[in-house]
């Protein structure tokens, strides 16, 4: 798994040094994620993002995100707590309309659940977790050096998926 991400890594730095024309962007963000779909048993969830995007020719970029979100389930008490995290790793294609872009996004999800209870005074952790196709489609506008934008993003397996409107907020380094 870790050979992956160094390839990735690998070939974003490799693209990103011989880039012709174009917008080279990184973007770090905040991201407020709202449950929807079978996953709308849990609260609204908060987390970071991060963006490598690669400009070719005046109006595309290809880029790599990455990120950490945290929902906490809506039935929860003090003596027992759901939590699950979700973090990102999709490759995307993102069009530019002046301002305004779209941005279809594919690749793979870790999905962990943790479960917290607390019996007798004893307290139990149990981890669940793995890993699943996960697809995104968002939309945003950029103003000077900020990136605002939404998305829906889904990460299916077994038949279940978790899914989400992600709403962001970032920083553009160029």
């Amino acid at each position: 798994m870790k050979k992956h991400y160094l390839l990735i890594l690998g070939i974003l730095l490799f693209t990103t040094t011989f880039a012709q024309k174009g917008k080279n962007q990184i973007i770090p963000a905040i991201e407020i994620g709202l449950p929807a779909g079978e996953f709308d048993g849990y609260k609204t969830g908060i987390g970071l993002l991060g963006k490598i995007l690669i400009g070719f020719g005046k109006n595309s970029q290809i880029g790599f995100t990455t990120g950490y979100s945290d929902f906490k389930s809506k039935v929860t008490t003090d003596d027992y707590k759901v939590k699950t995290t979700v973090v990102p790793f999709l490759a995307s294609y993102r069009y530019n309309l002046s301002a305004l872009y779209l941005e279809p996004q594919v690749g793979f999800g870790r999905y962990t659940t943790t479960i917290k209870e607390e019996v007798g005074g004893t307290e139990t952790k149990t981890t669940n977790g793995g890993g699943a196709f996960t697809w995104a489609i968002g939309a945003g506008v950029q103003v000077s050096s900020i990136d605002l934008g939404v998305r829906y993003q889904a990460g299916s397996k077994d038949g279940n998926t978790i899914g989400y409107f992600g709403i962001h907020a970032g920083y553009i380094f160029r």
